[in-house]
Formats: C-alpha cells, structure tokens, sequence
C-alpha cells in the first residue's frame, strides 16, 4: 500500500515538473518572440492567432511581408486574464508600418500630421524634420536590423509625395511610392508604385545629401529618391517645441 502510494506521489511530482518545464519553455519563446510549442492553435483574427496551454493563453500577432513572407511582431502570454509575458518586434515600434498603411492616409494629411507621425519630412531641402528618424533608419541598415522609415518631399507646387520604405535585412528593401496628392501630374499617373531594391546609396555633393534606393529588383522605378536636403538645411529634430518655426 506504501509503495503505491510513492509511486503516486511520484508520478504527480513526475506530471507538475513535466508541466513546468513546458510553461517554462513556452514563456521563455514568446518573450522572444518566438511561437510557443506546447499550445494548440485556437484560431485567427485579423492577423493575431491565439494559442491555449495548460493554464495559460499566447496570442502571437503576425505581418505578412512580400519578401520575406510571415513575420512575428508581437507575443502576448496570459494566466487567468493576466499579461504575465510578452515581446514586441522593432519593426511594430514603428507606428506607422502596421496602424497607418500609406494607402490609408487621408488626402489631407498635413505638414503637422506628417511630423507628429515621425515621417522625416524635407521641405525643398531647406528644411527637414525629424532627421534623427533618418538616422536610426540608416544606422539599423548598417546594423542589418529590419526597420520602417516614412519620408515626405514637397514638389516646387507644395503637393506631397511619401514614400514608404521597408528594411527587411541583407540588403533587401521594400518601397512604395505614393504620388496621389501630386495635382499637376497627369490623374493617370496619381497612383502607387510598389517596387524592390538591393541597394541604399547616401550621396553627398557640394550641394547636400541624396539618399537613394538603387539596384531595382522588381517594379517600375529604376531608382527611388526617398528624401535629400541641403548642405545647410534646417534640422528639426523637437518637433513638439519647433513645428512652427
């Protein structure tokens, strides 16, 4: 009777530190970002699925890139209703990648909007807001980490032109190209130009700084001039003290 009682107890202890281990598993992957493995899949809606274990509920919310196909870009772990884990990608660090599709824009989008929103802003080169948006972009290329940048040129008339600009890492880059709010092009040409490229040159002249996605492996544009400014532009990096200057 007192050997199957241990035994008992044995195989309990045995089923609690099984159970632990794959809590304990599945909590360390969605804290990286990762889909956990001792779940079953309940279902999908608008892009997040959720996932049932043993006591506990993962809800993993998913991008689908054209390059590089599903990306993981938040986890949520929850016991009793209770976040108790959970990881956001830097890609979802960027607002306006997953909330605010350039399609999505309204036809109005001001000057303040676009600067509030982070978009690095250029206007005629003589002026750029939130250049260190620019910056960081550049910088995670370098650093081969996926980001988003959204920029914003001015034509000679003042009608806006935004380009969208996806790093997906080695030298792969996603771009669209917004040009719906140009009134002095032709109406058939107000459209979006989605195309790829393998390459992003920093040009610097006597005159100021290009930056140009180069190298074209899908659409119609051979090379995207994404944003430039000046030599002597103005920098506006505290855009909530110095919008109106």
């Amino acid at each position: 009777m007192k050997k199957s009682i241990k035994m008992l107890i044995g195989i309990i202890i045995g089923i609690v530190i099984t159970l632990g281990v794959m809590f304990f598993i599945d909590y360390n992957r969605v804290s990286n970002l990762k889909i956990p493995i001792f779940v079953i899949e309940e279902g999908t809606k608008d892009n997040k699925t959720t996932y049932l274990g043993l006591g506990y509920k993962v809800e993993v919310e998913k991008y689908n890139s054209e390059g590089d196909g599903e990306q993981i870009i938040k986890t949520e772990m929850y016991m009793f209703n209770k976040f108790i884990a959970g990881a956001i990608s830097d890609i979802e660090n960027k607002n306006n990648y997953k909330e605010n599709k350039i399609e999505e824009l309204p036809k109005e989008y001001s000057l303040i909007n676009a600067v509030l929103d982070n978009c690095v802003v250029s206007i005629h080169g003589n002026k750029i807001y939130n250049k260190d948006e620019l910056d960081g972009f550049i910088n995670n290329i370098e650093n081969n980490t996926q980001d988003f940048i959204r920029c914003i040129n001015y034509t000679t008339e003042g009608d806006m032109i935004i380009t969208d600009v996806y790093f997906e890492g080695d030298n792969n880059f996603t771009a669209i190209l917004d040009s719906t709010r140009d009134k002095w092009t032709n109406e058939k040409d107000r459209t979006y130009e989605n195309c790829k490229f393998t390459k992003l040159e920093i040009e610097e002249t006597s005159e100021g700084t290009n930056i140009t996605l180069k190298e074209k492996t899908e659409g119609n544009i051979e090379e995207l001039l994404i944003t430039w400014y000046n030599k002597d532009t103005q920098v506006i990096n505290d855009y909530e003290n110095n919008l109106y200057t």
